[in-house]
């Protein structure tokens, strides 16, 4: 059964993302030792720490302007003519 749906396969439901960042947000503000902080104020210390660990304020970046695009996407294709004749002489023959 290689093709096809399978259990366990596909996007989460909302209710099990909501339950882990619930986890996790508890998680930080026990490391915080502060049961006090908002889930916003939360968030905000977690963007914080990550900004100051190297690479961390890149992958901020990403996260609030998307991942630069690996390729080049030309809209535009101009003809390029090259004139062996103009290019510099390489090689001597005979």
């Amino acid at each position: 059964m290689r093709g096809g749906k399978r259990p366990g396969s596909g996007r989460k439901k909302l209710g099990q993302n909501e339950h882990t960042t619930s986890l996790i947000l508890n998680a930080i503000r026990q490391i915080k030792s502060n049961d006090e902080l908002t889930d916003e104020q939360t968030k905000i210390e977690l963007i914080k720490e990550v900004a100051g660990v190297k690479g961390g304020m890149l992958y901020l970046a990403q996260m609030v302007f998307g991942k630069p695009k690996e390729k080049l996407e030309i809209d535009n294709i101009t003809e390029i003519v090259v004139r062996w004749e103009d290019q510099p002489k390489m090689l001597k023959v005979g």
